[in-house]
């Protein structure tokens, strides 16, 4: 008789940035922590991603600008009220900070930043 083994869950975290440099140092990062990752470039691609899986990421870390369609933060907005206590961490040279300070499990990590300073962060939100 053998005993049924628990799947162990795994954390997926959603990268979403264009600099291919810094969506391979991120997904890197992430997956040297033993993270689950999904890296795409654009937020198009990656809410089309999500809109084909039912399942959530336990992370959405995005940079703000982007080319297409969808910028970060409108990636941000959809995925809150698509999946409202998932953690957001957007992440820009320029803006979005804003975004941040107003929703909840949400925070902004400001480029250029360190990998401690990523890890940081998504402790701070859980993850």
């Amino acid at each position: 008789m053998t005993d049924a083994v628990a799947p162990v869950a795994v954390t997926t975290v959603l990268v979403v940035e264009d600099d291919p440099v810094l969506r391979s140092l991120a997904t890197e990062v992430f997956e040297m922590e033993g993270y689950a990752v999904q890296s795409f470039a654009t937020a198009d691609a990656a809410w089309a991603w999500l809109d084909d899986d039912p399942t959530p990421p336990n992370l959405l870390f995005t940079d703000v600008r982007m080319p297409g369609r969808l910028d970060g933060l409108a990636l941000a907005r959809q995925v809150r009220q698509r999946f409202t206590e998932l953690p957001i961490l957007v992440s820009s040279g320029y803006t979005g900070q804003q975004y941040a300070e107003r929703e909840e499990r949400a925070l902004f990590l400001a480029k250029p930043w360190t990998i401690d300073q990523l890890l940081d962060a998504c402790h701070q939100l859980g993850i």
